[in-house]
């Protein structure tokens, strides 16, 4: 189904974006921009704590709540993300990449569940099935516009 400006998403949607961009904004103050090609579902919990496993792709996450921690997920796992942090989040068929872009959120290894911070100005964070290194990534700034 074609997703129109303004259209319901809802528990347990989800949402395939092609070729594509498209933005997300949660009640909560949860704001999601989703990158060419990901795929991501919402929980059910969306407007208390929101939680959206992301399969495949790219995509920023903005958390303007007040009150509210964002759970990103994904198959190597998770981001956890405190009001007033953005980060990115590039999941990929084999490893998954975490930049945080203002403030700081912590990813969860799903393999070890080993905690690791990362801060926006420092290093990423690269986790595949087994391990977790520190990445070179870099903020994209074509988000920004």
């Amino acid at each position: 189904m074609a997703v129109v400006k303004d259209a319901p998403f809802g528990t347990e949607d989800t949402l395939f974006s092609g070729s594509g961009e498209g933005e997300l904004i949660a009640p909560n103050g949860t704001w999601i921009r989703s990158g060419t090609a990901p795929r991501s579902s919402s929980s059910p919990s969306i407007r208390t704590c929101p939680k959206m496993d992301v399969a495949a792709g790219v995509a920023r996450f903005y958390n303007k709540g007040s009150d509210t921690v964002i759970k990103a997920t994904s198959p190597f796992g998770y981001v956890l993300a405190d009001p007033g942090t953005v980060f990115d989040f590039y999941v990929g068929e084999n490893s998954v990449e975490v930049a945080a872009v203002r403030g700081n959120v912590s990813f969860v290894h799903a393999a070890t569940d080993a905690r690791y911070d990362v801060s926006a100005g420092s290093p990423s964070i690269l986790a595949d099935q087994s391990q977790v290194s520190s990445g070179e990534g870099t903020v994209d700034p074509d988000w920004d516009r």
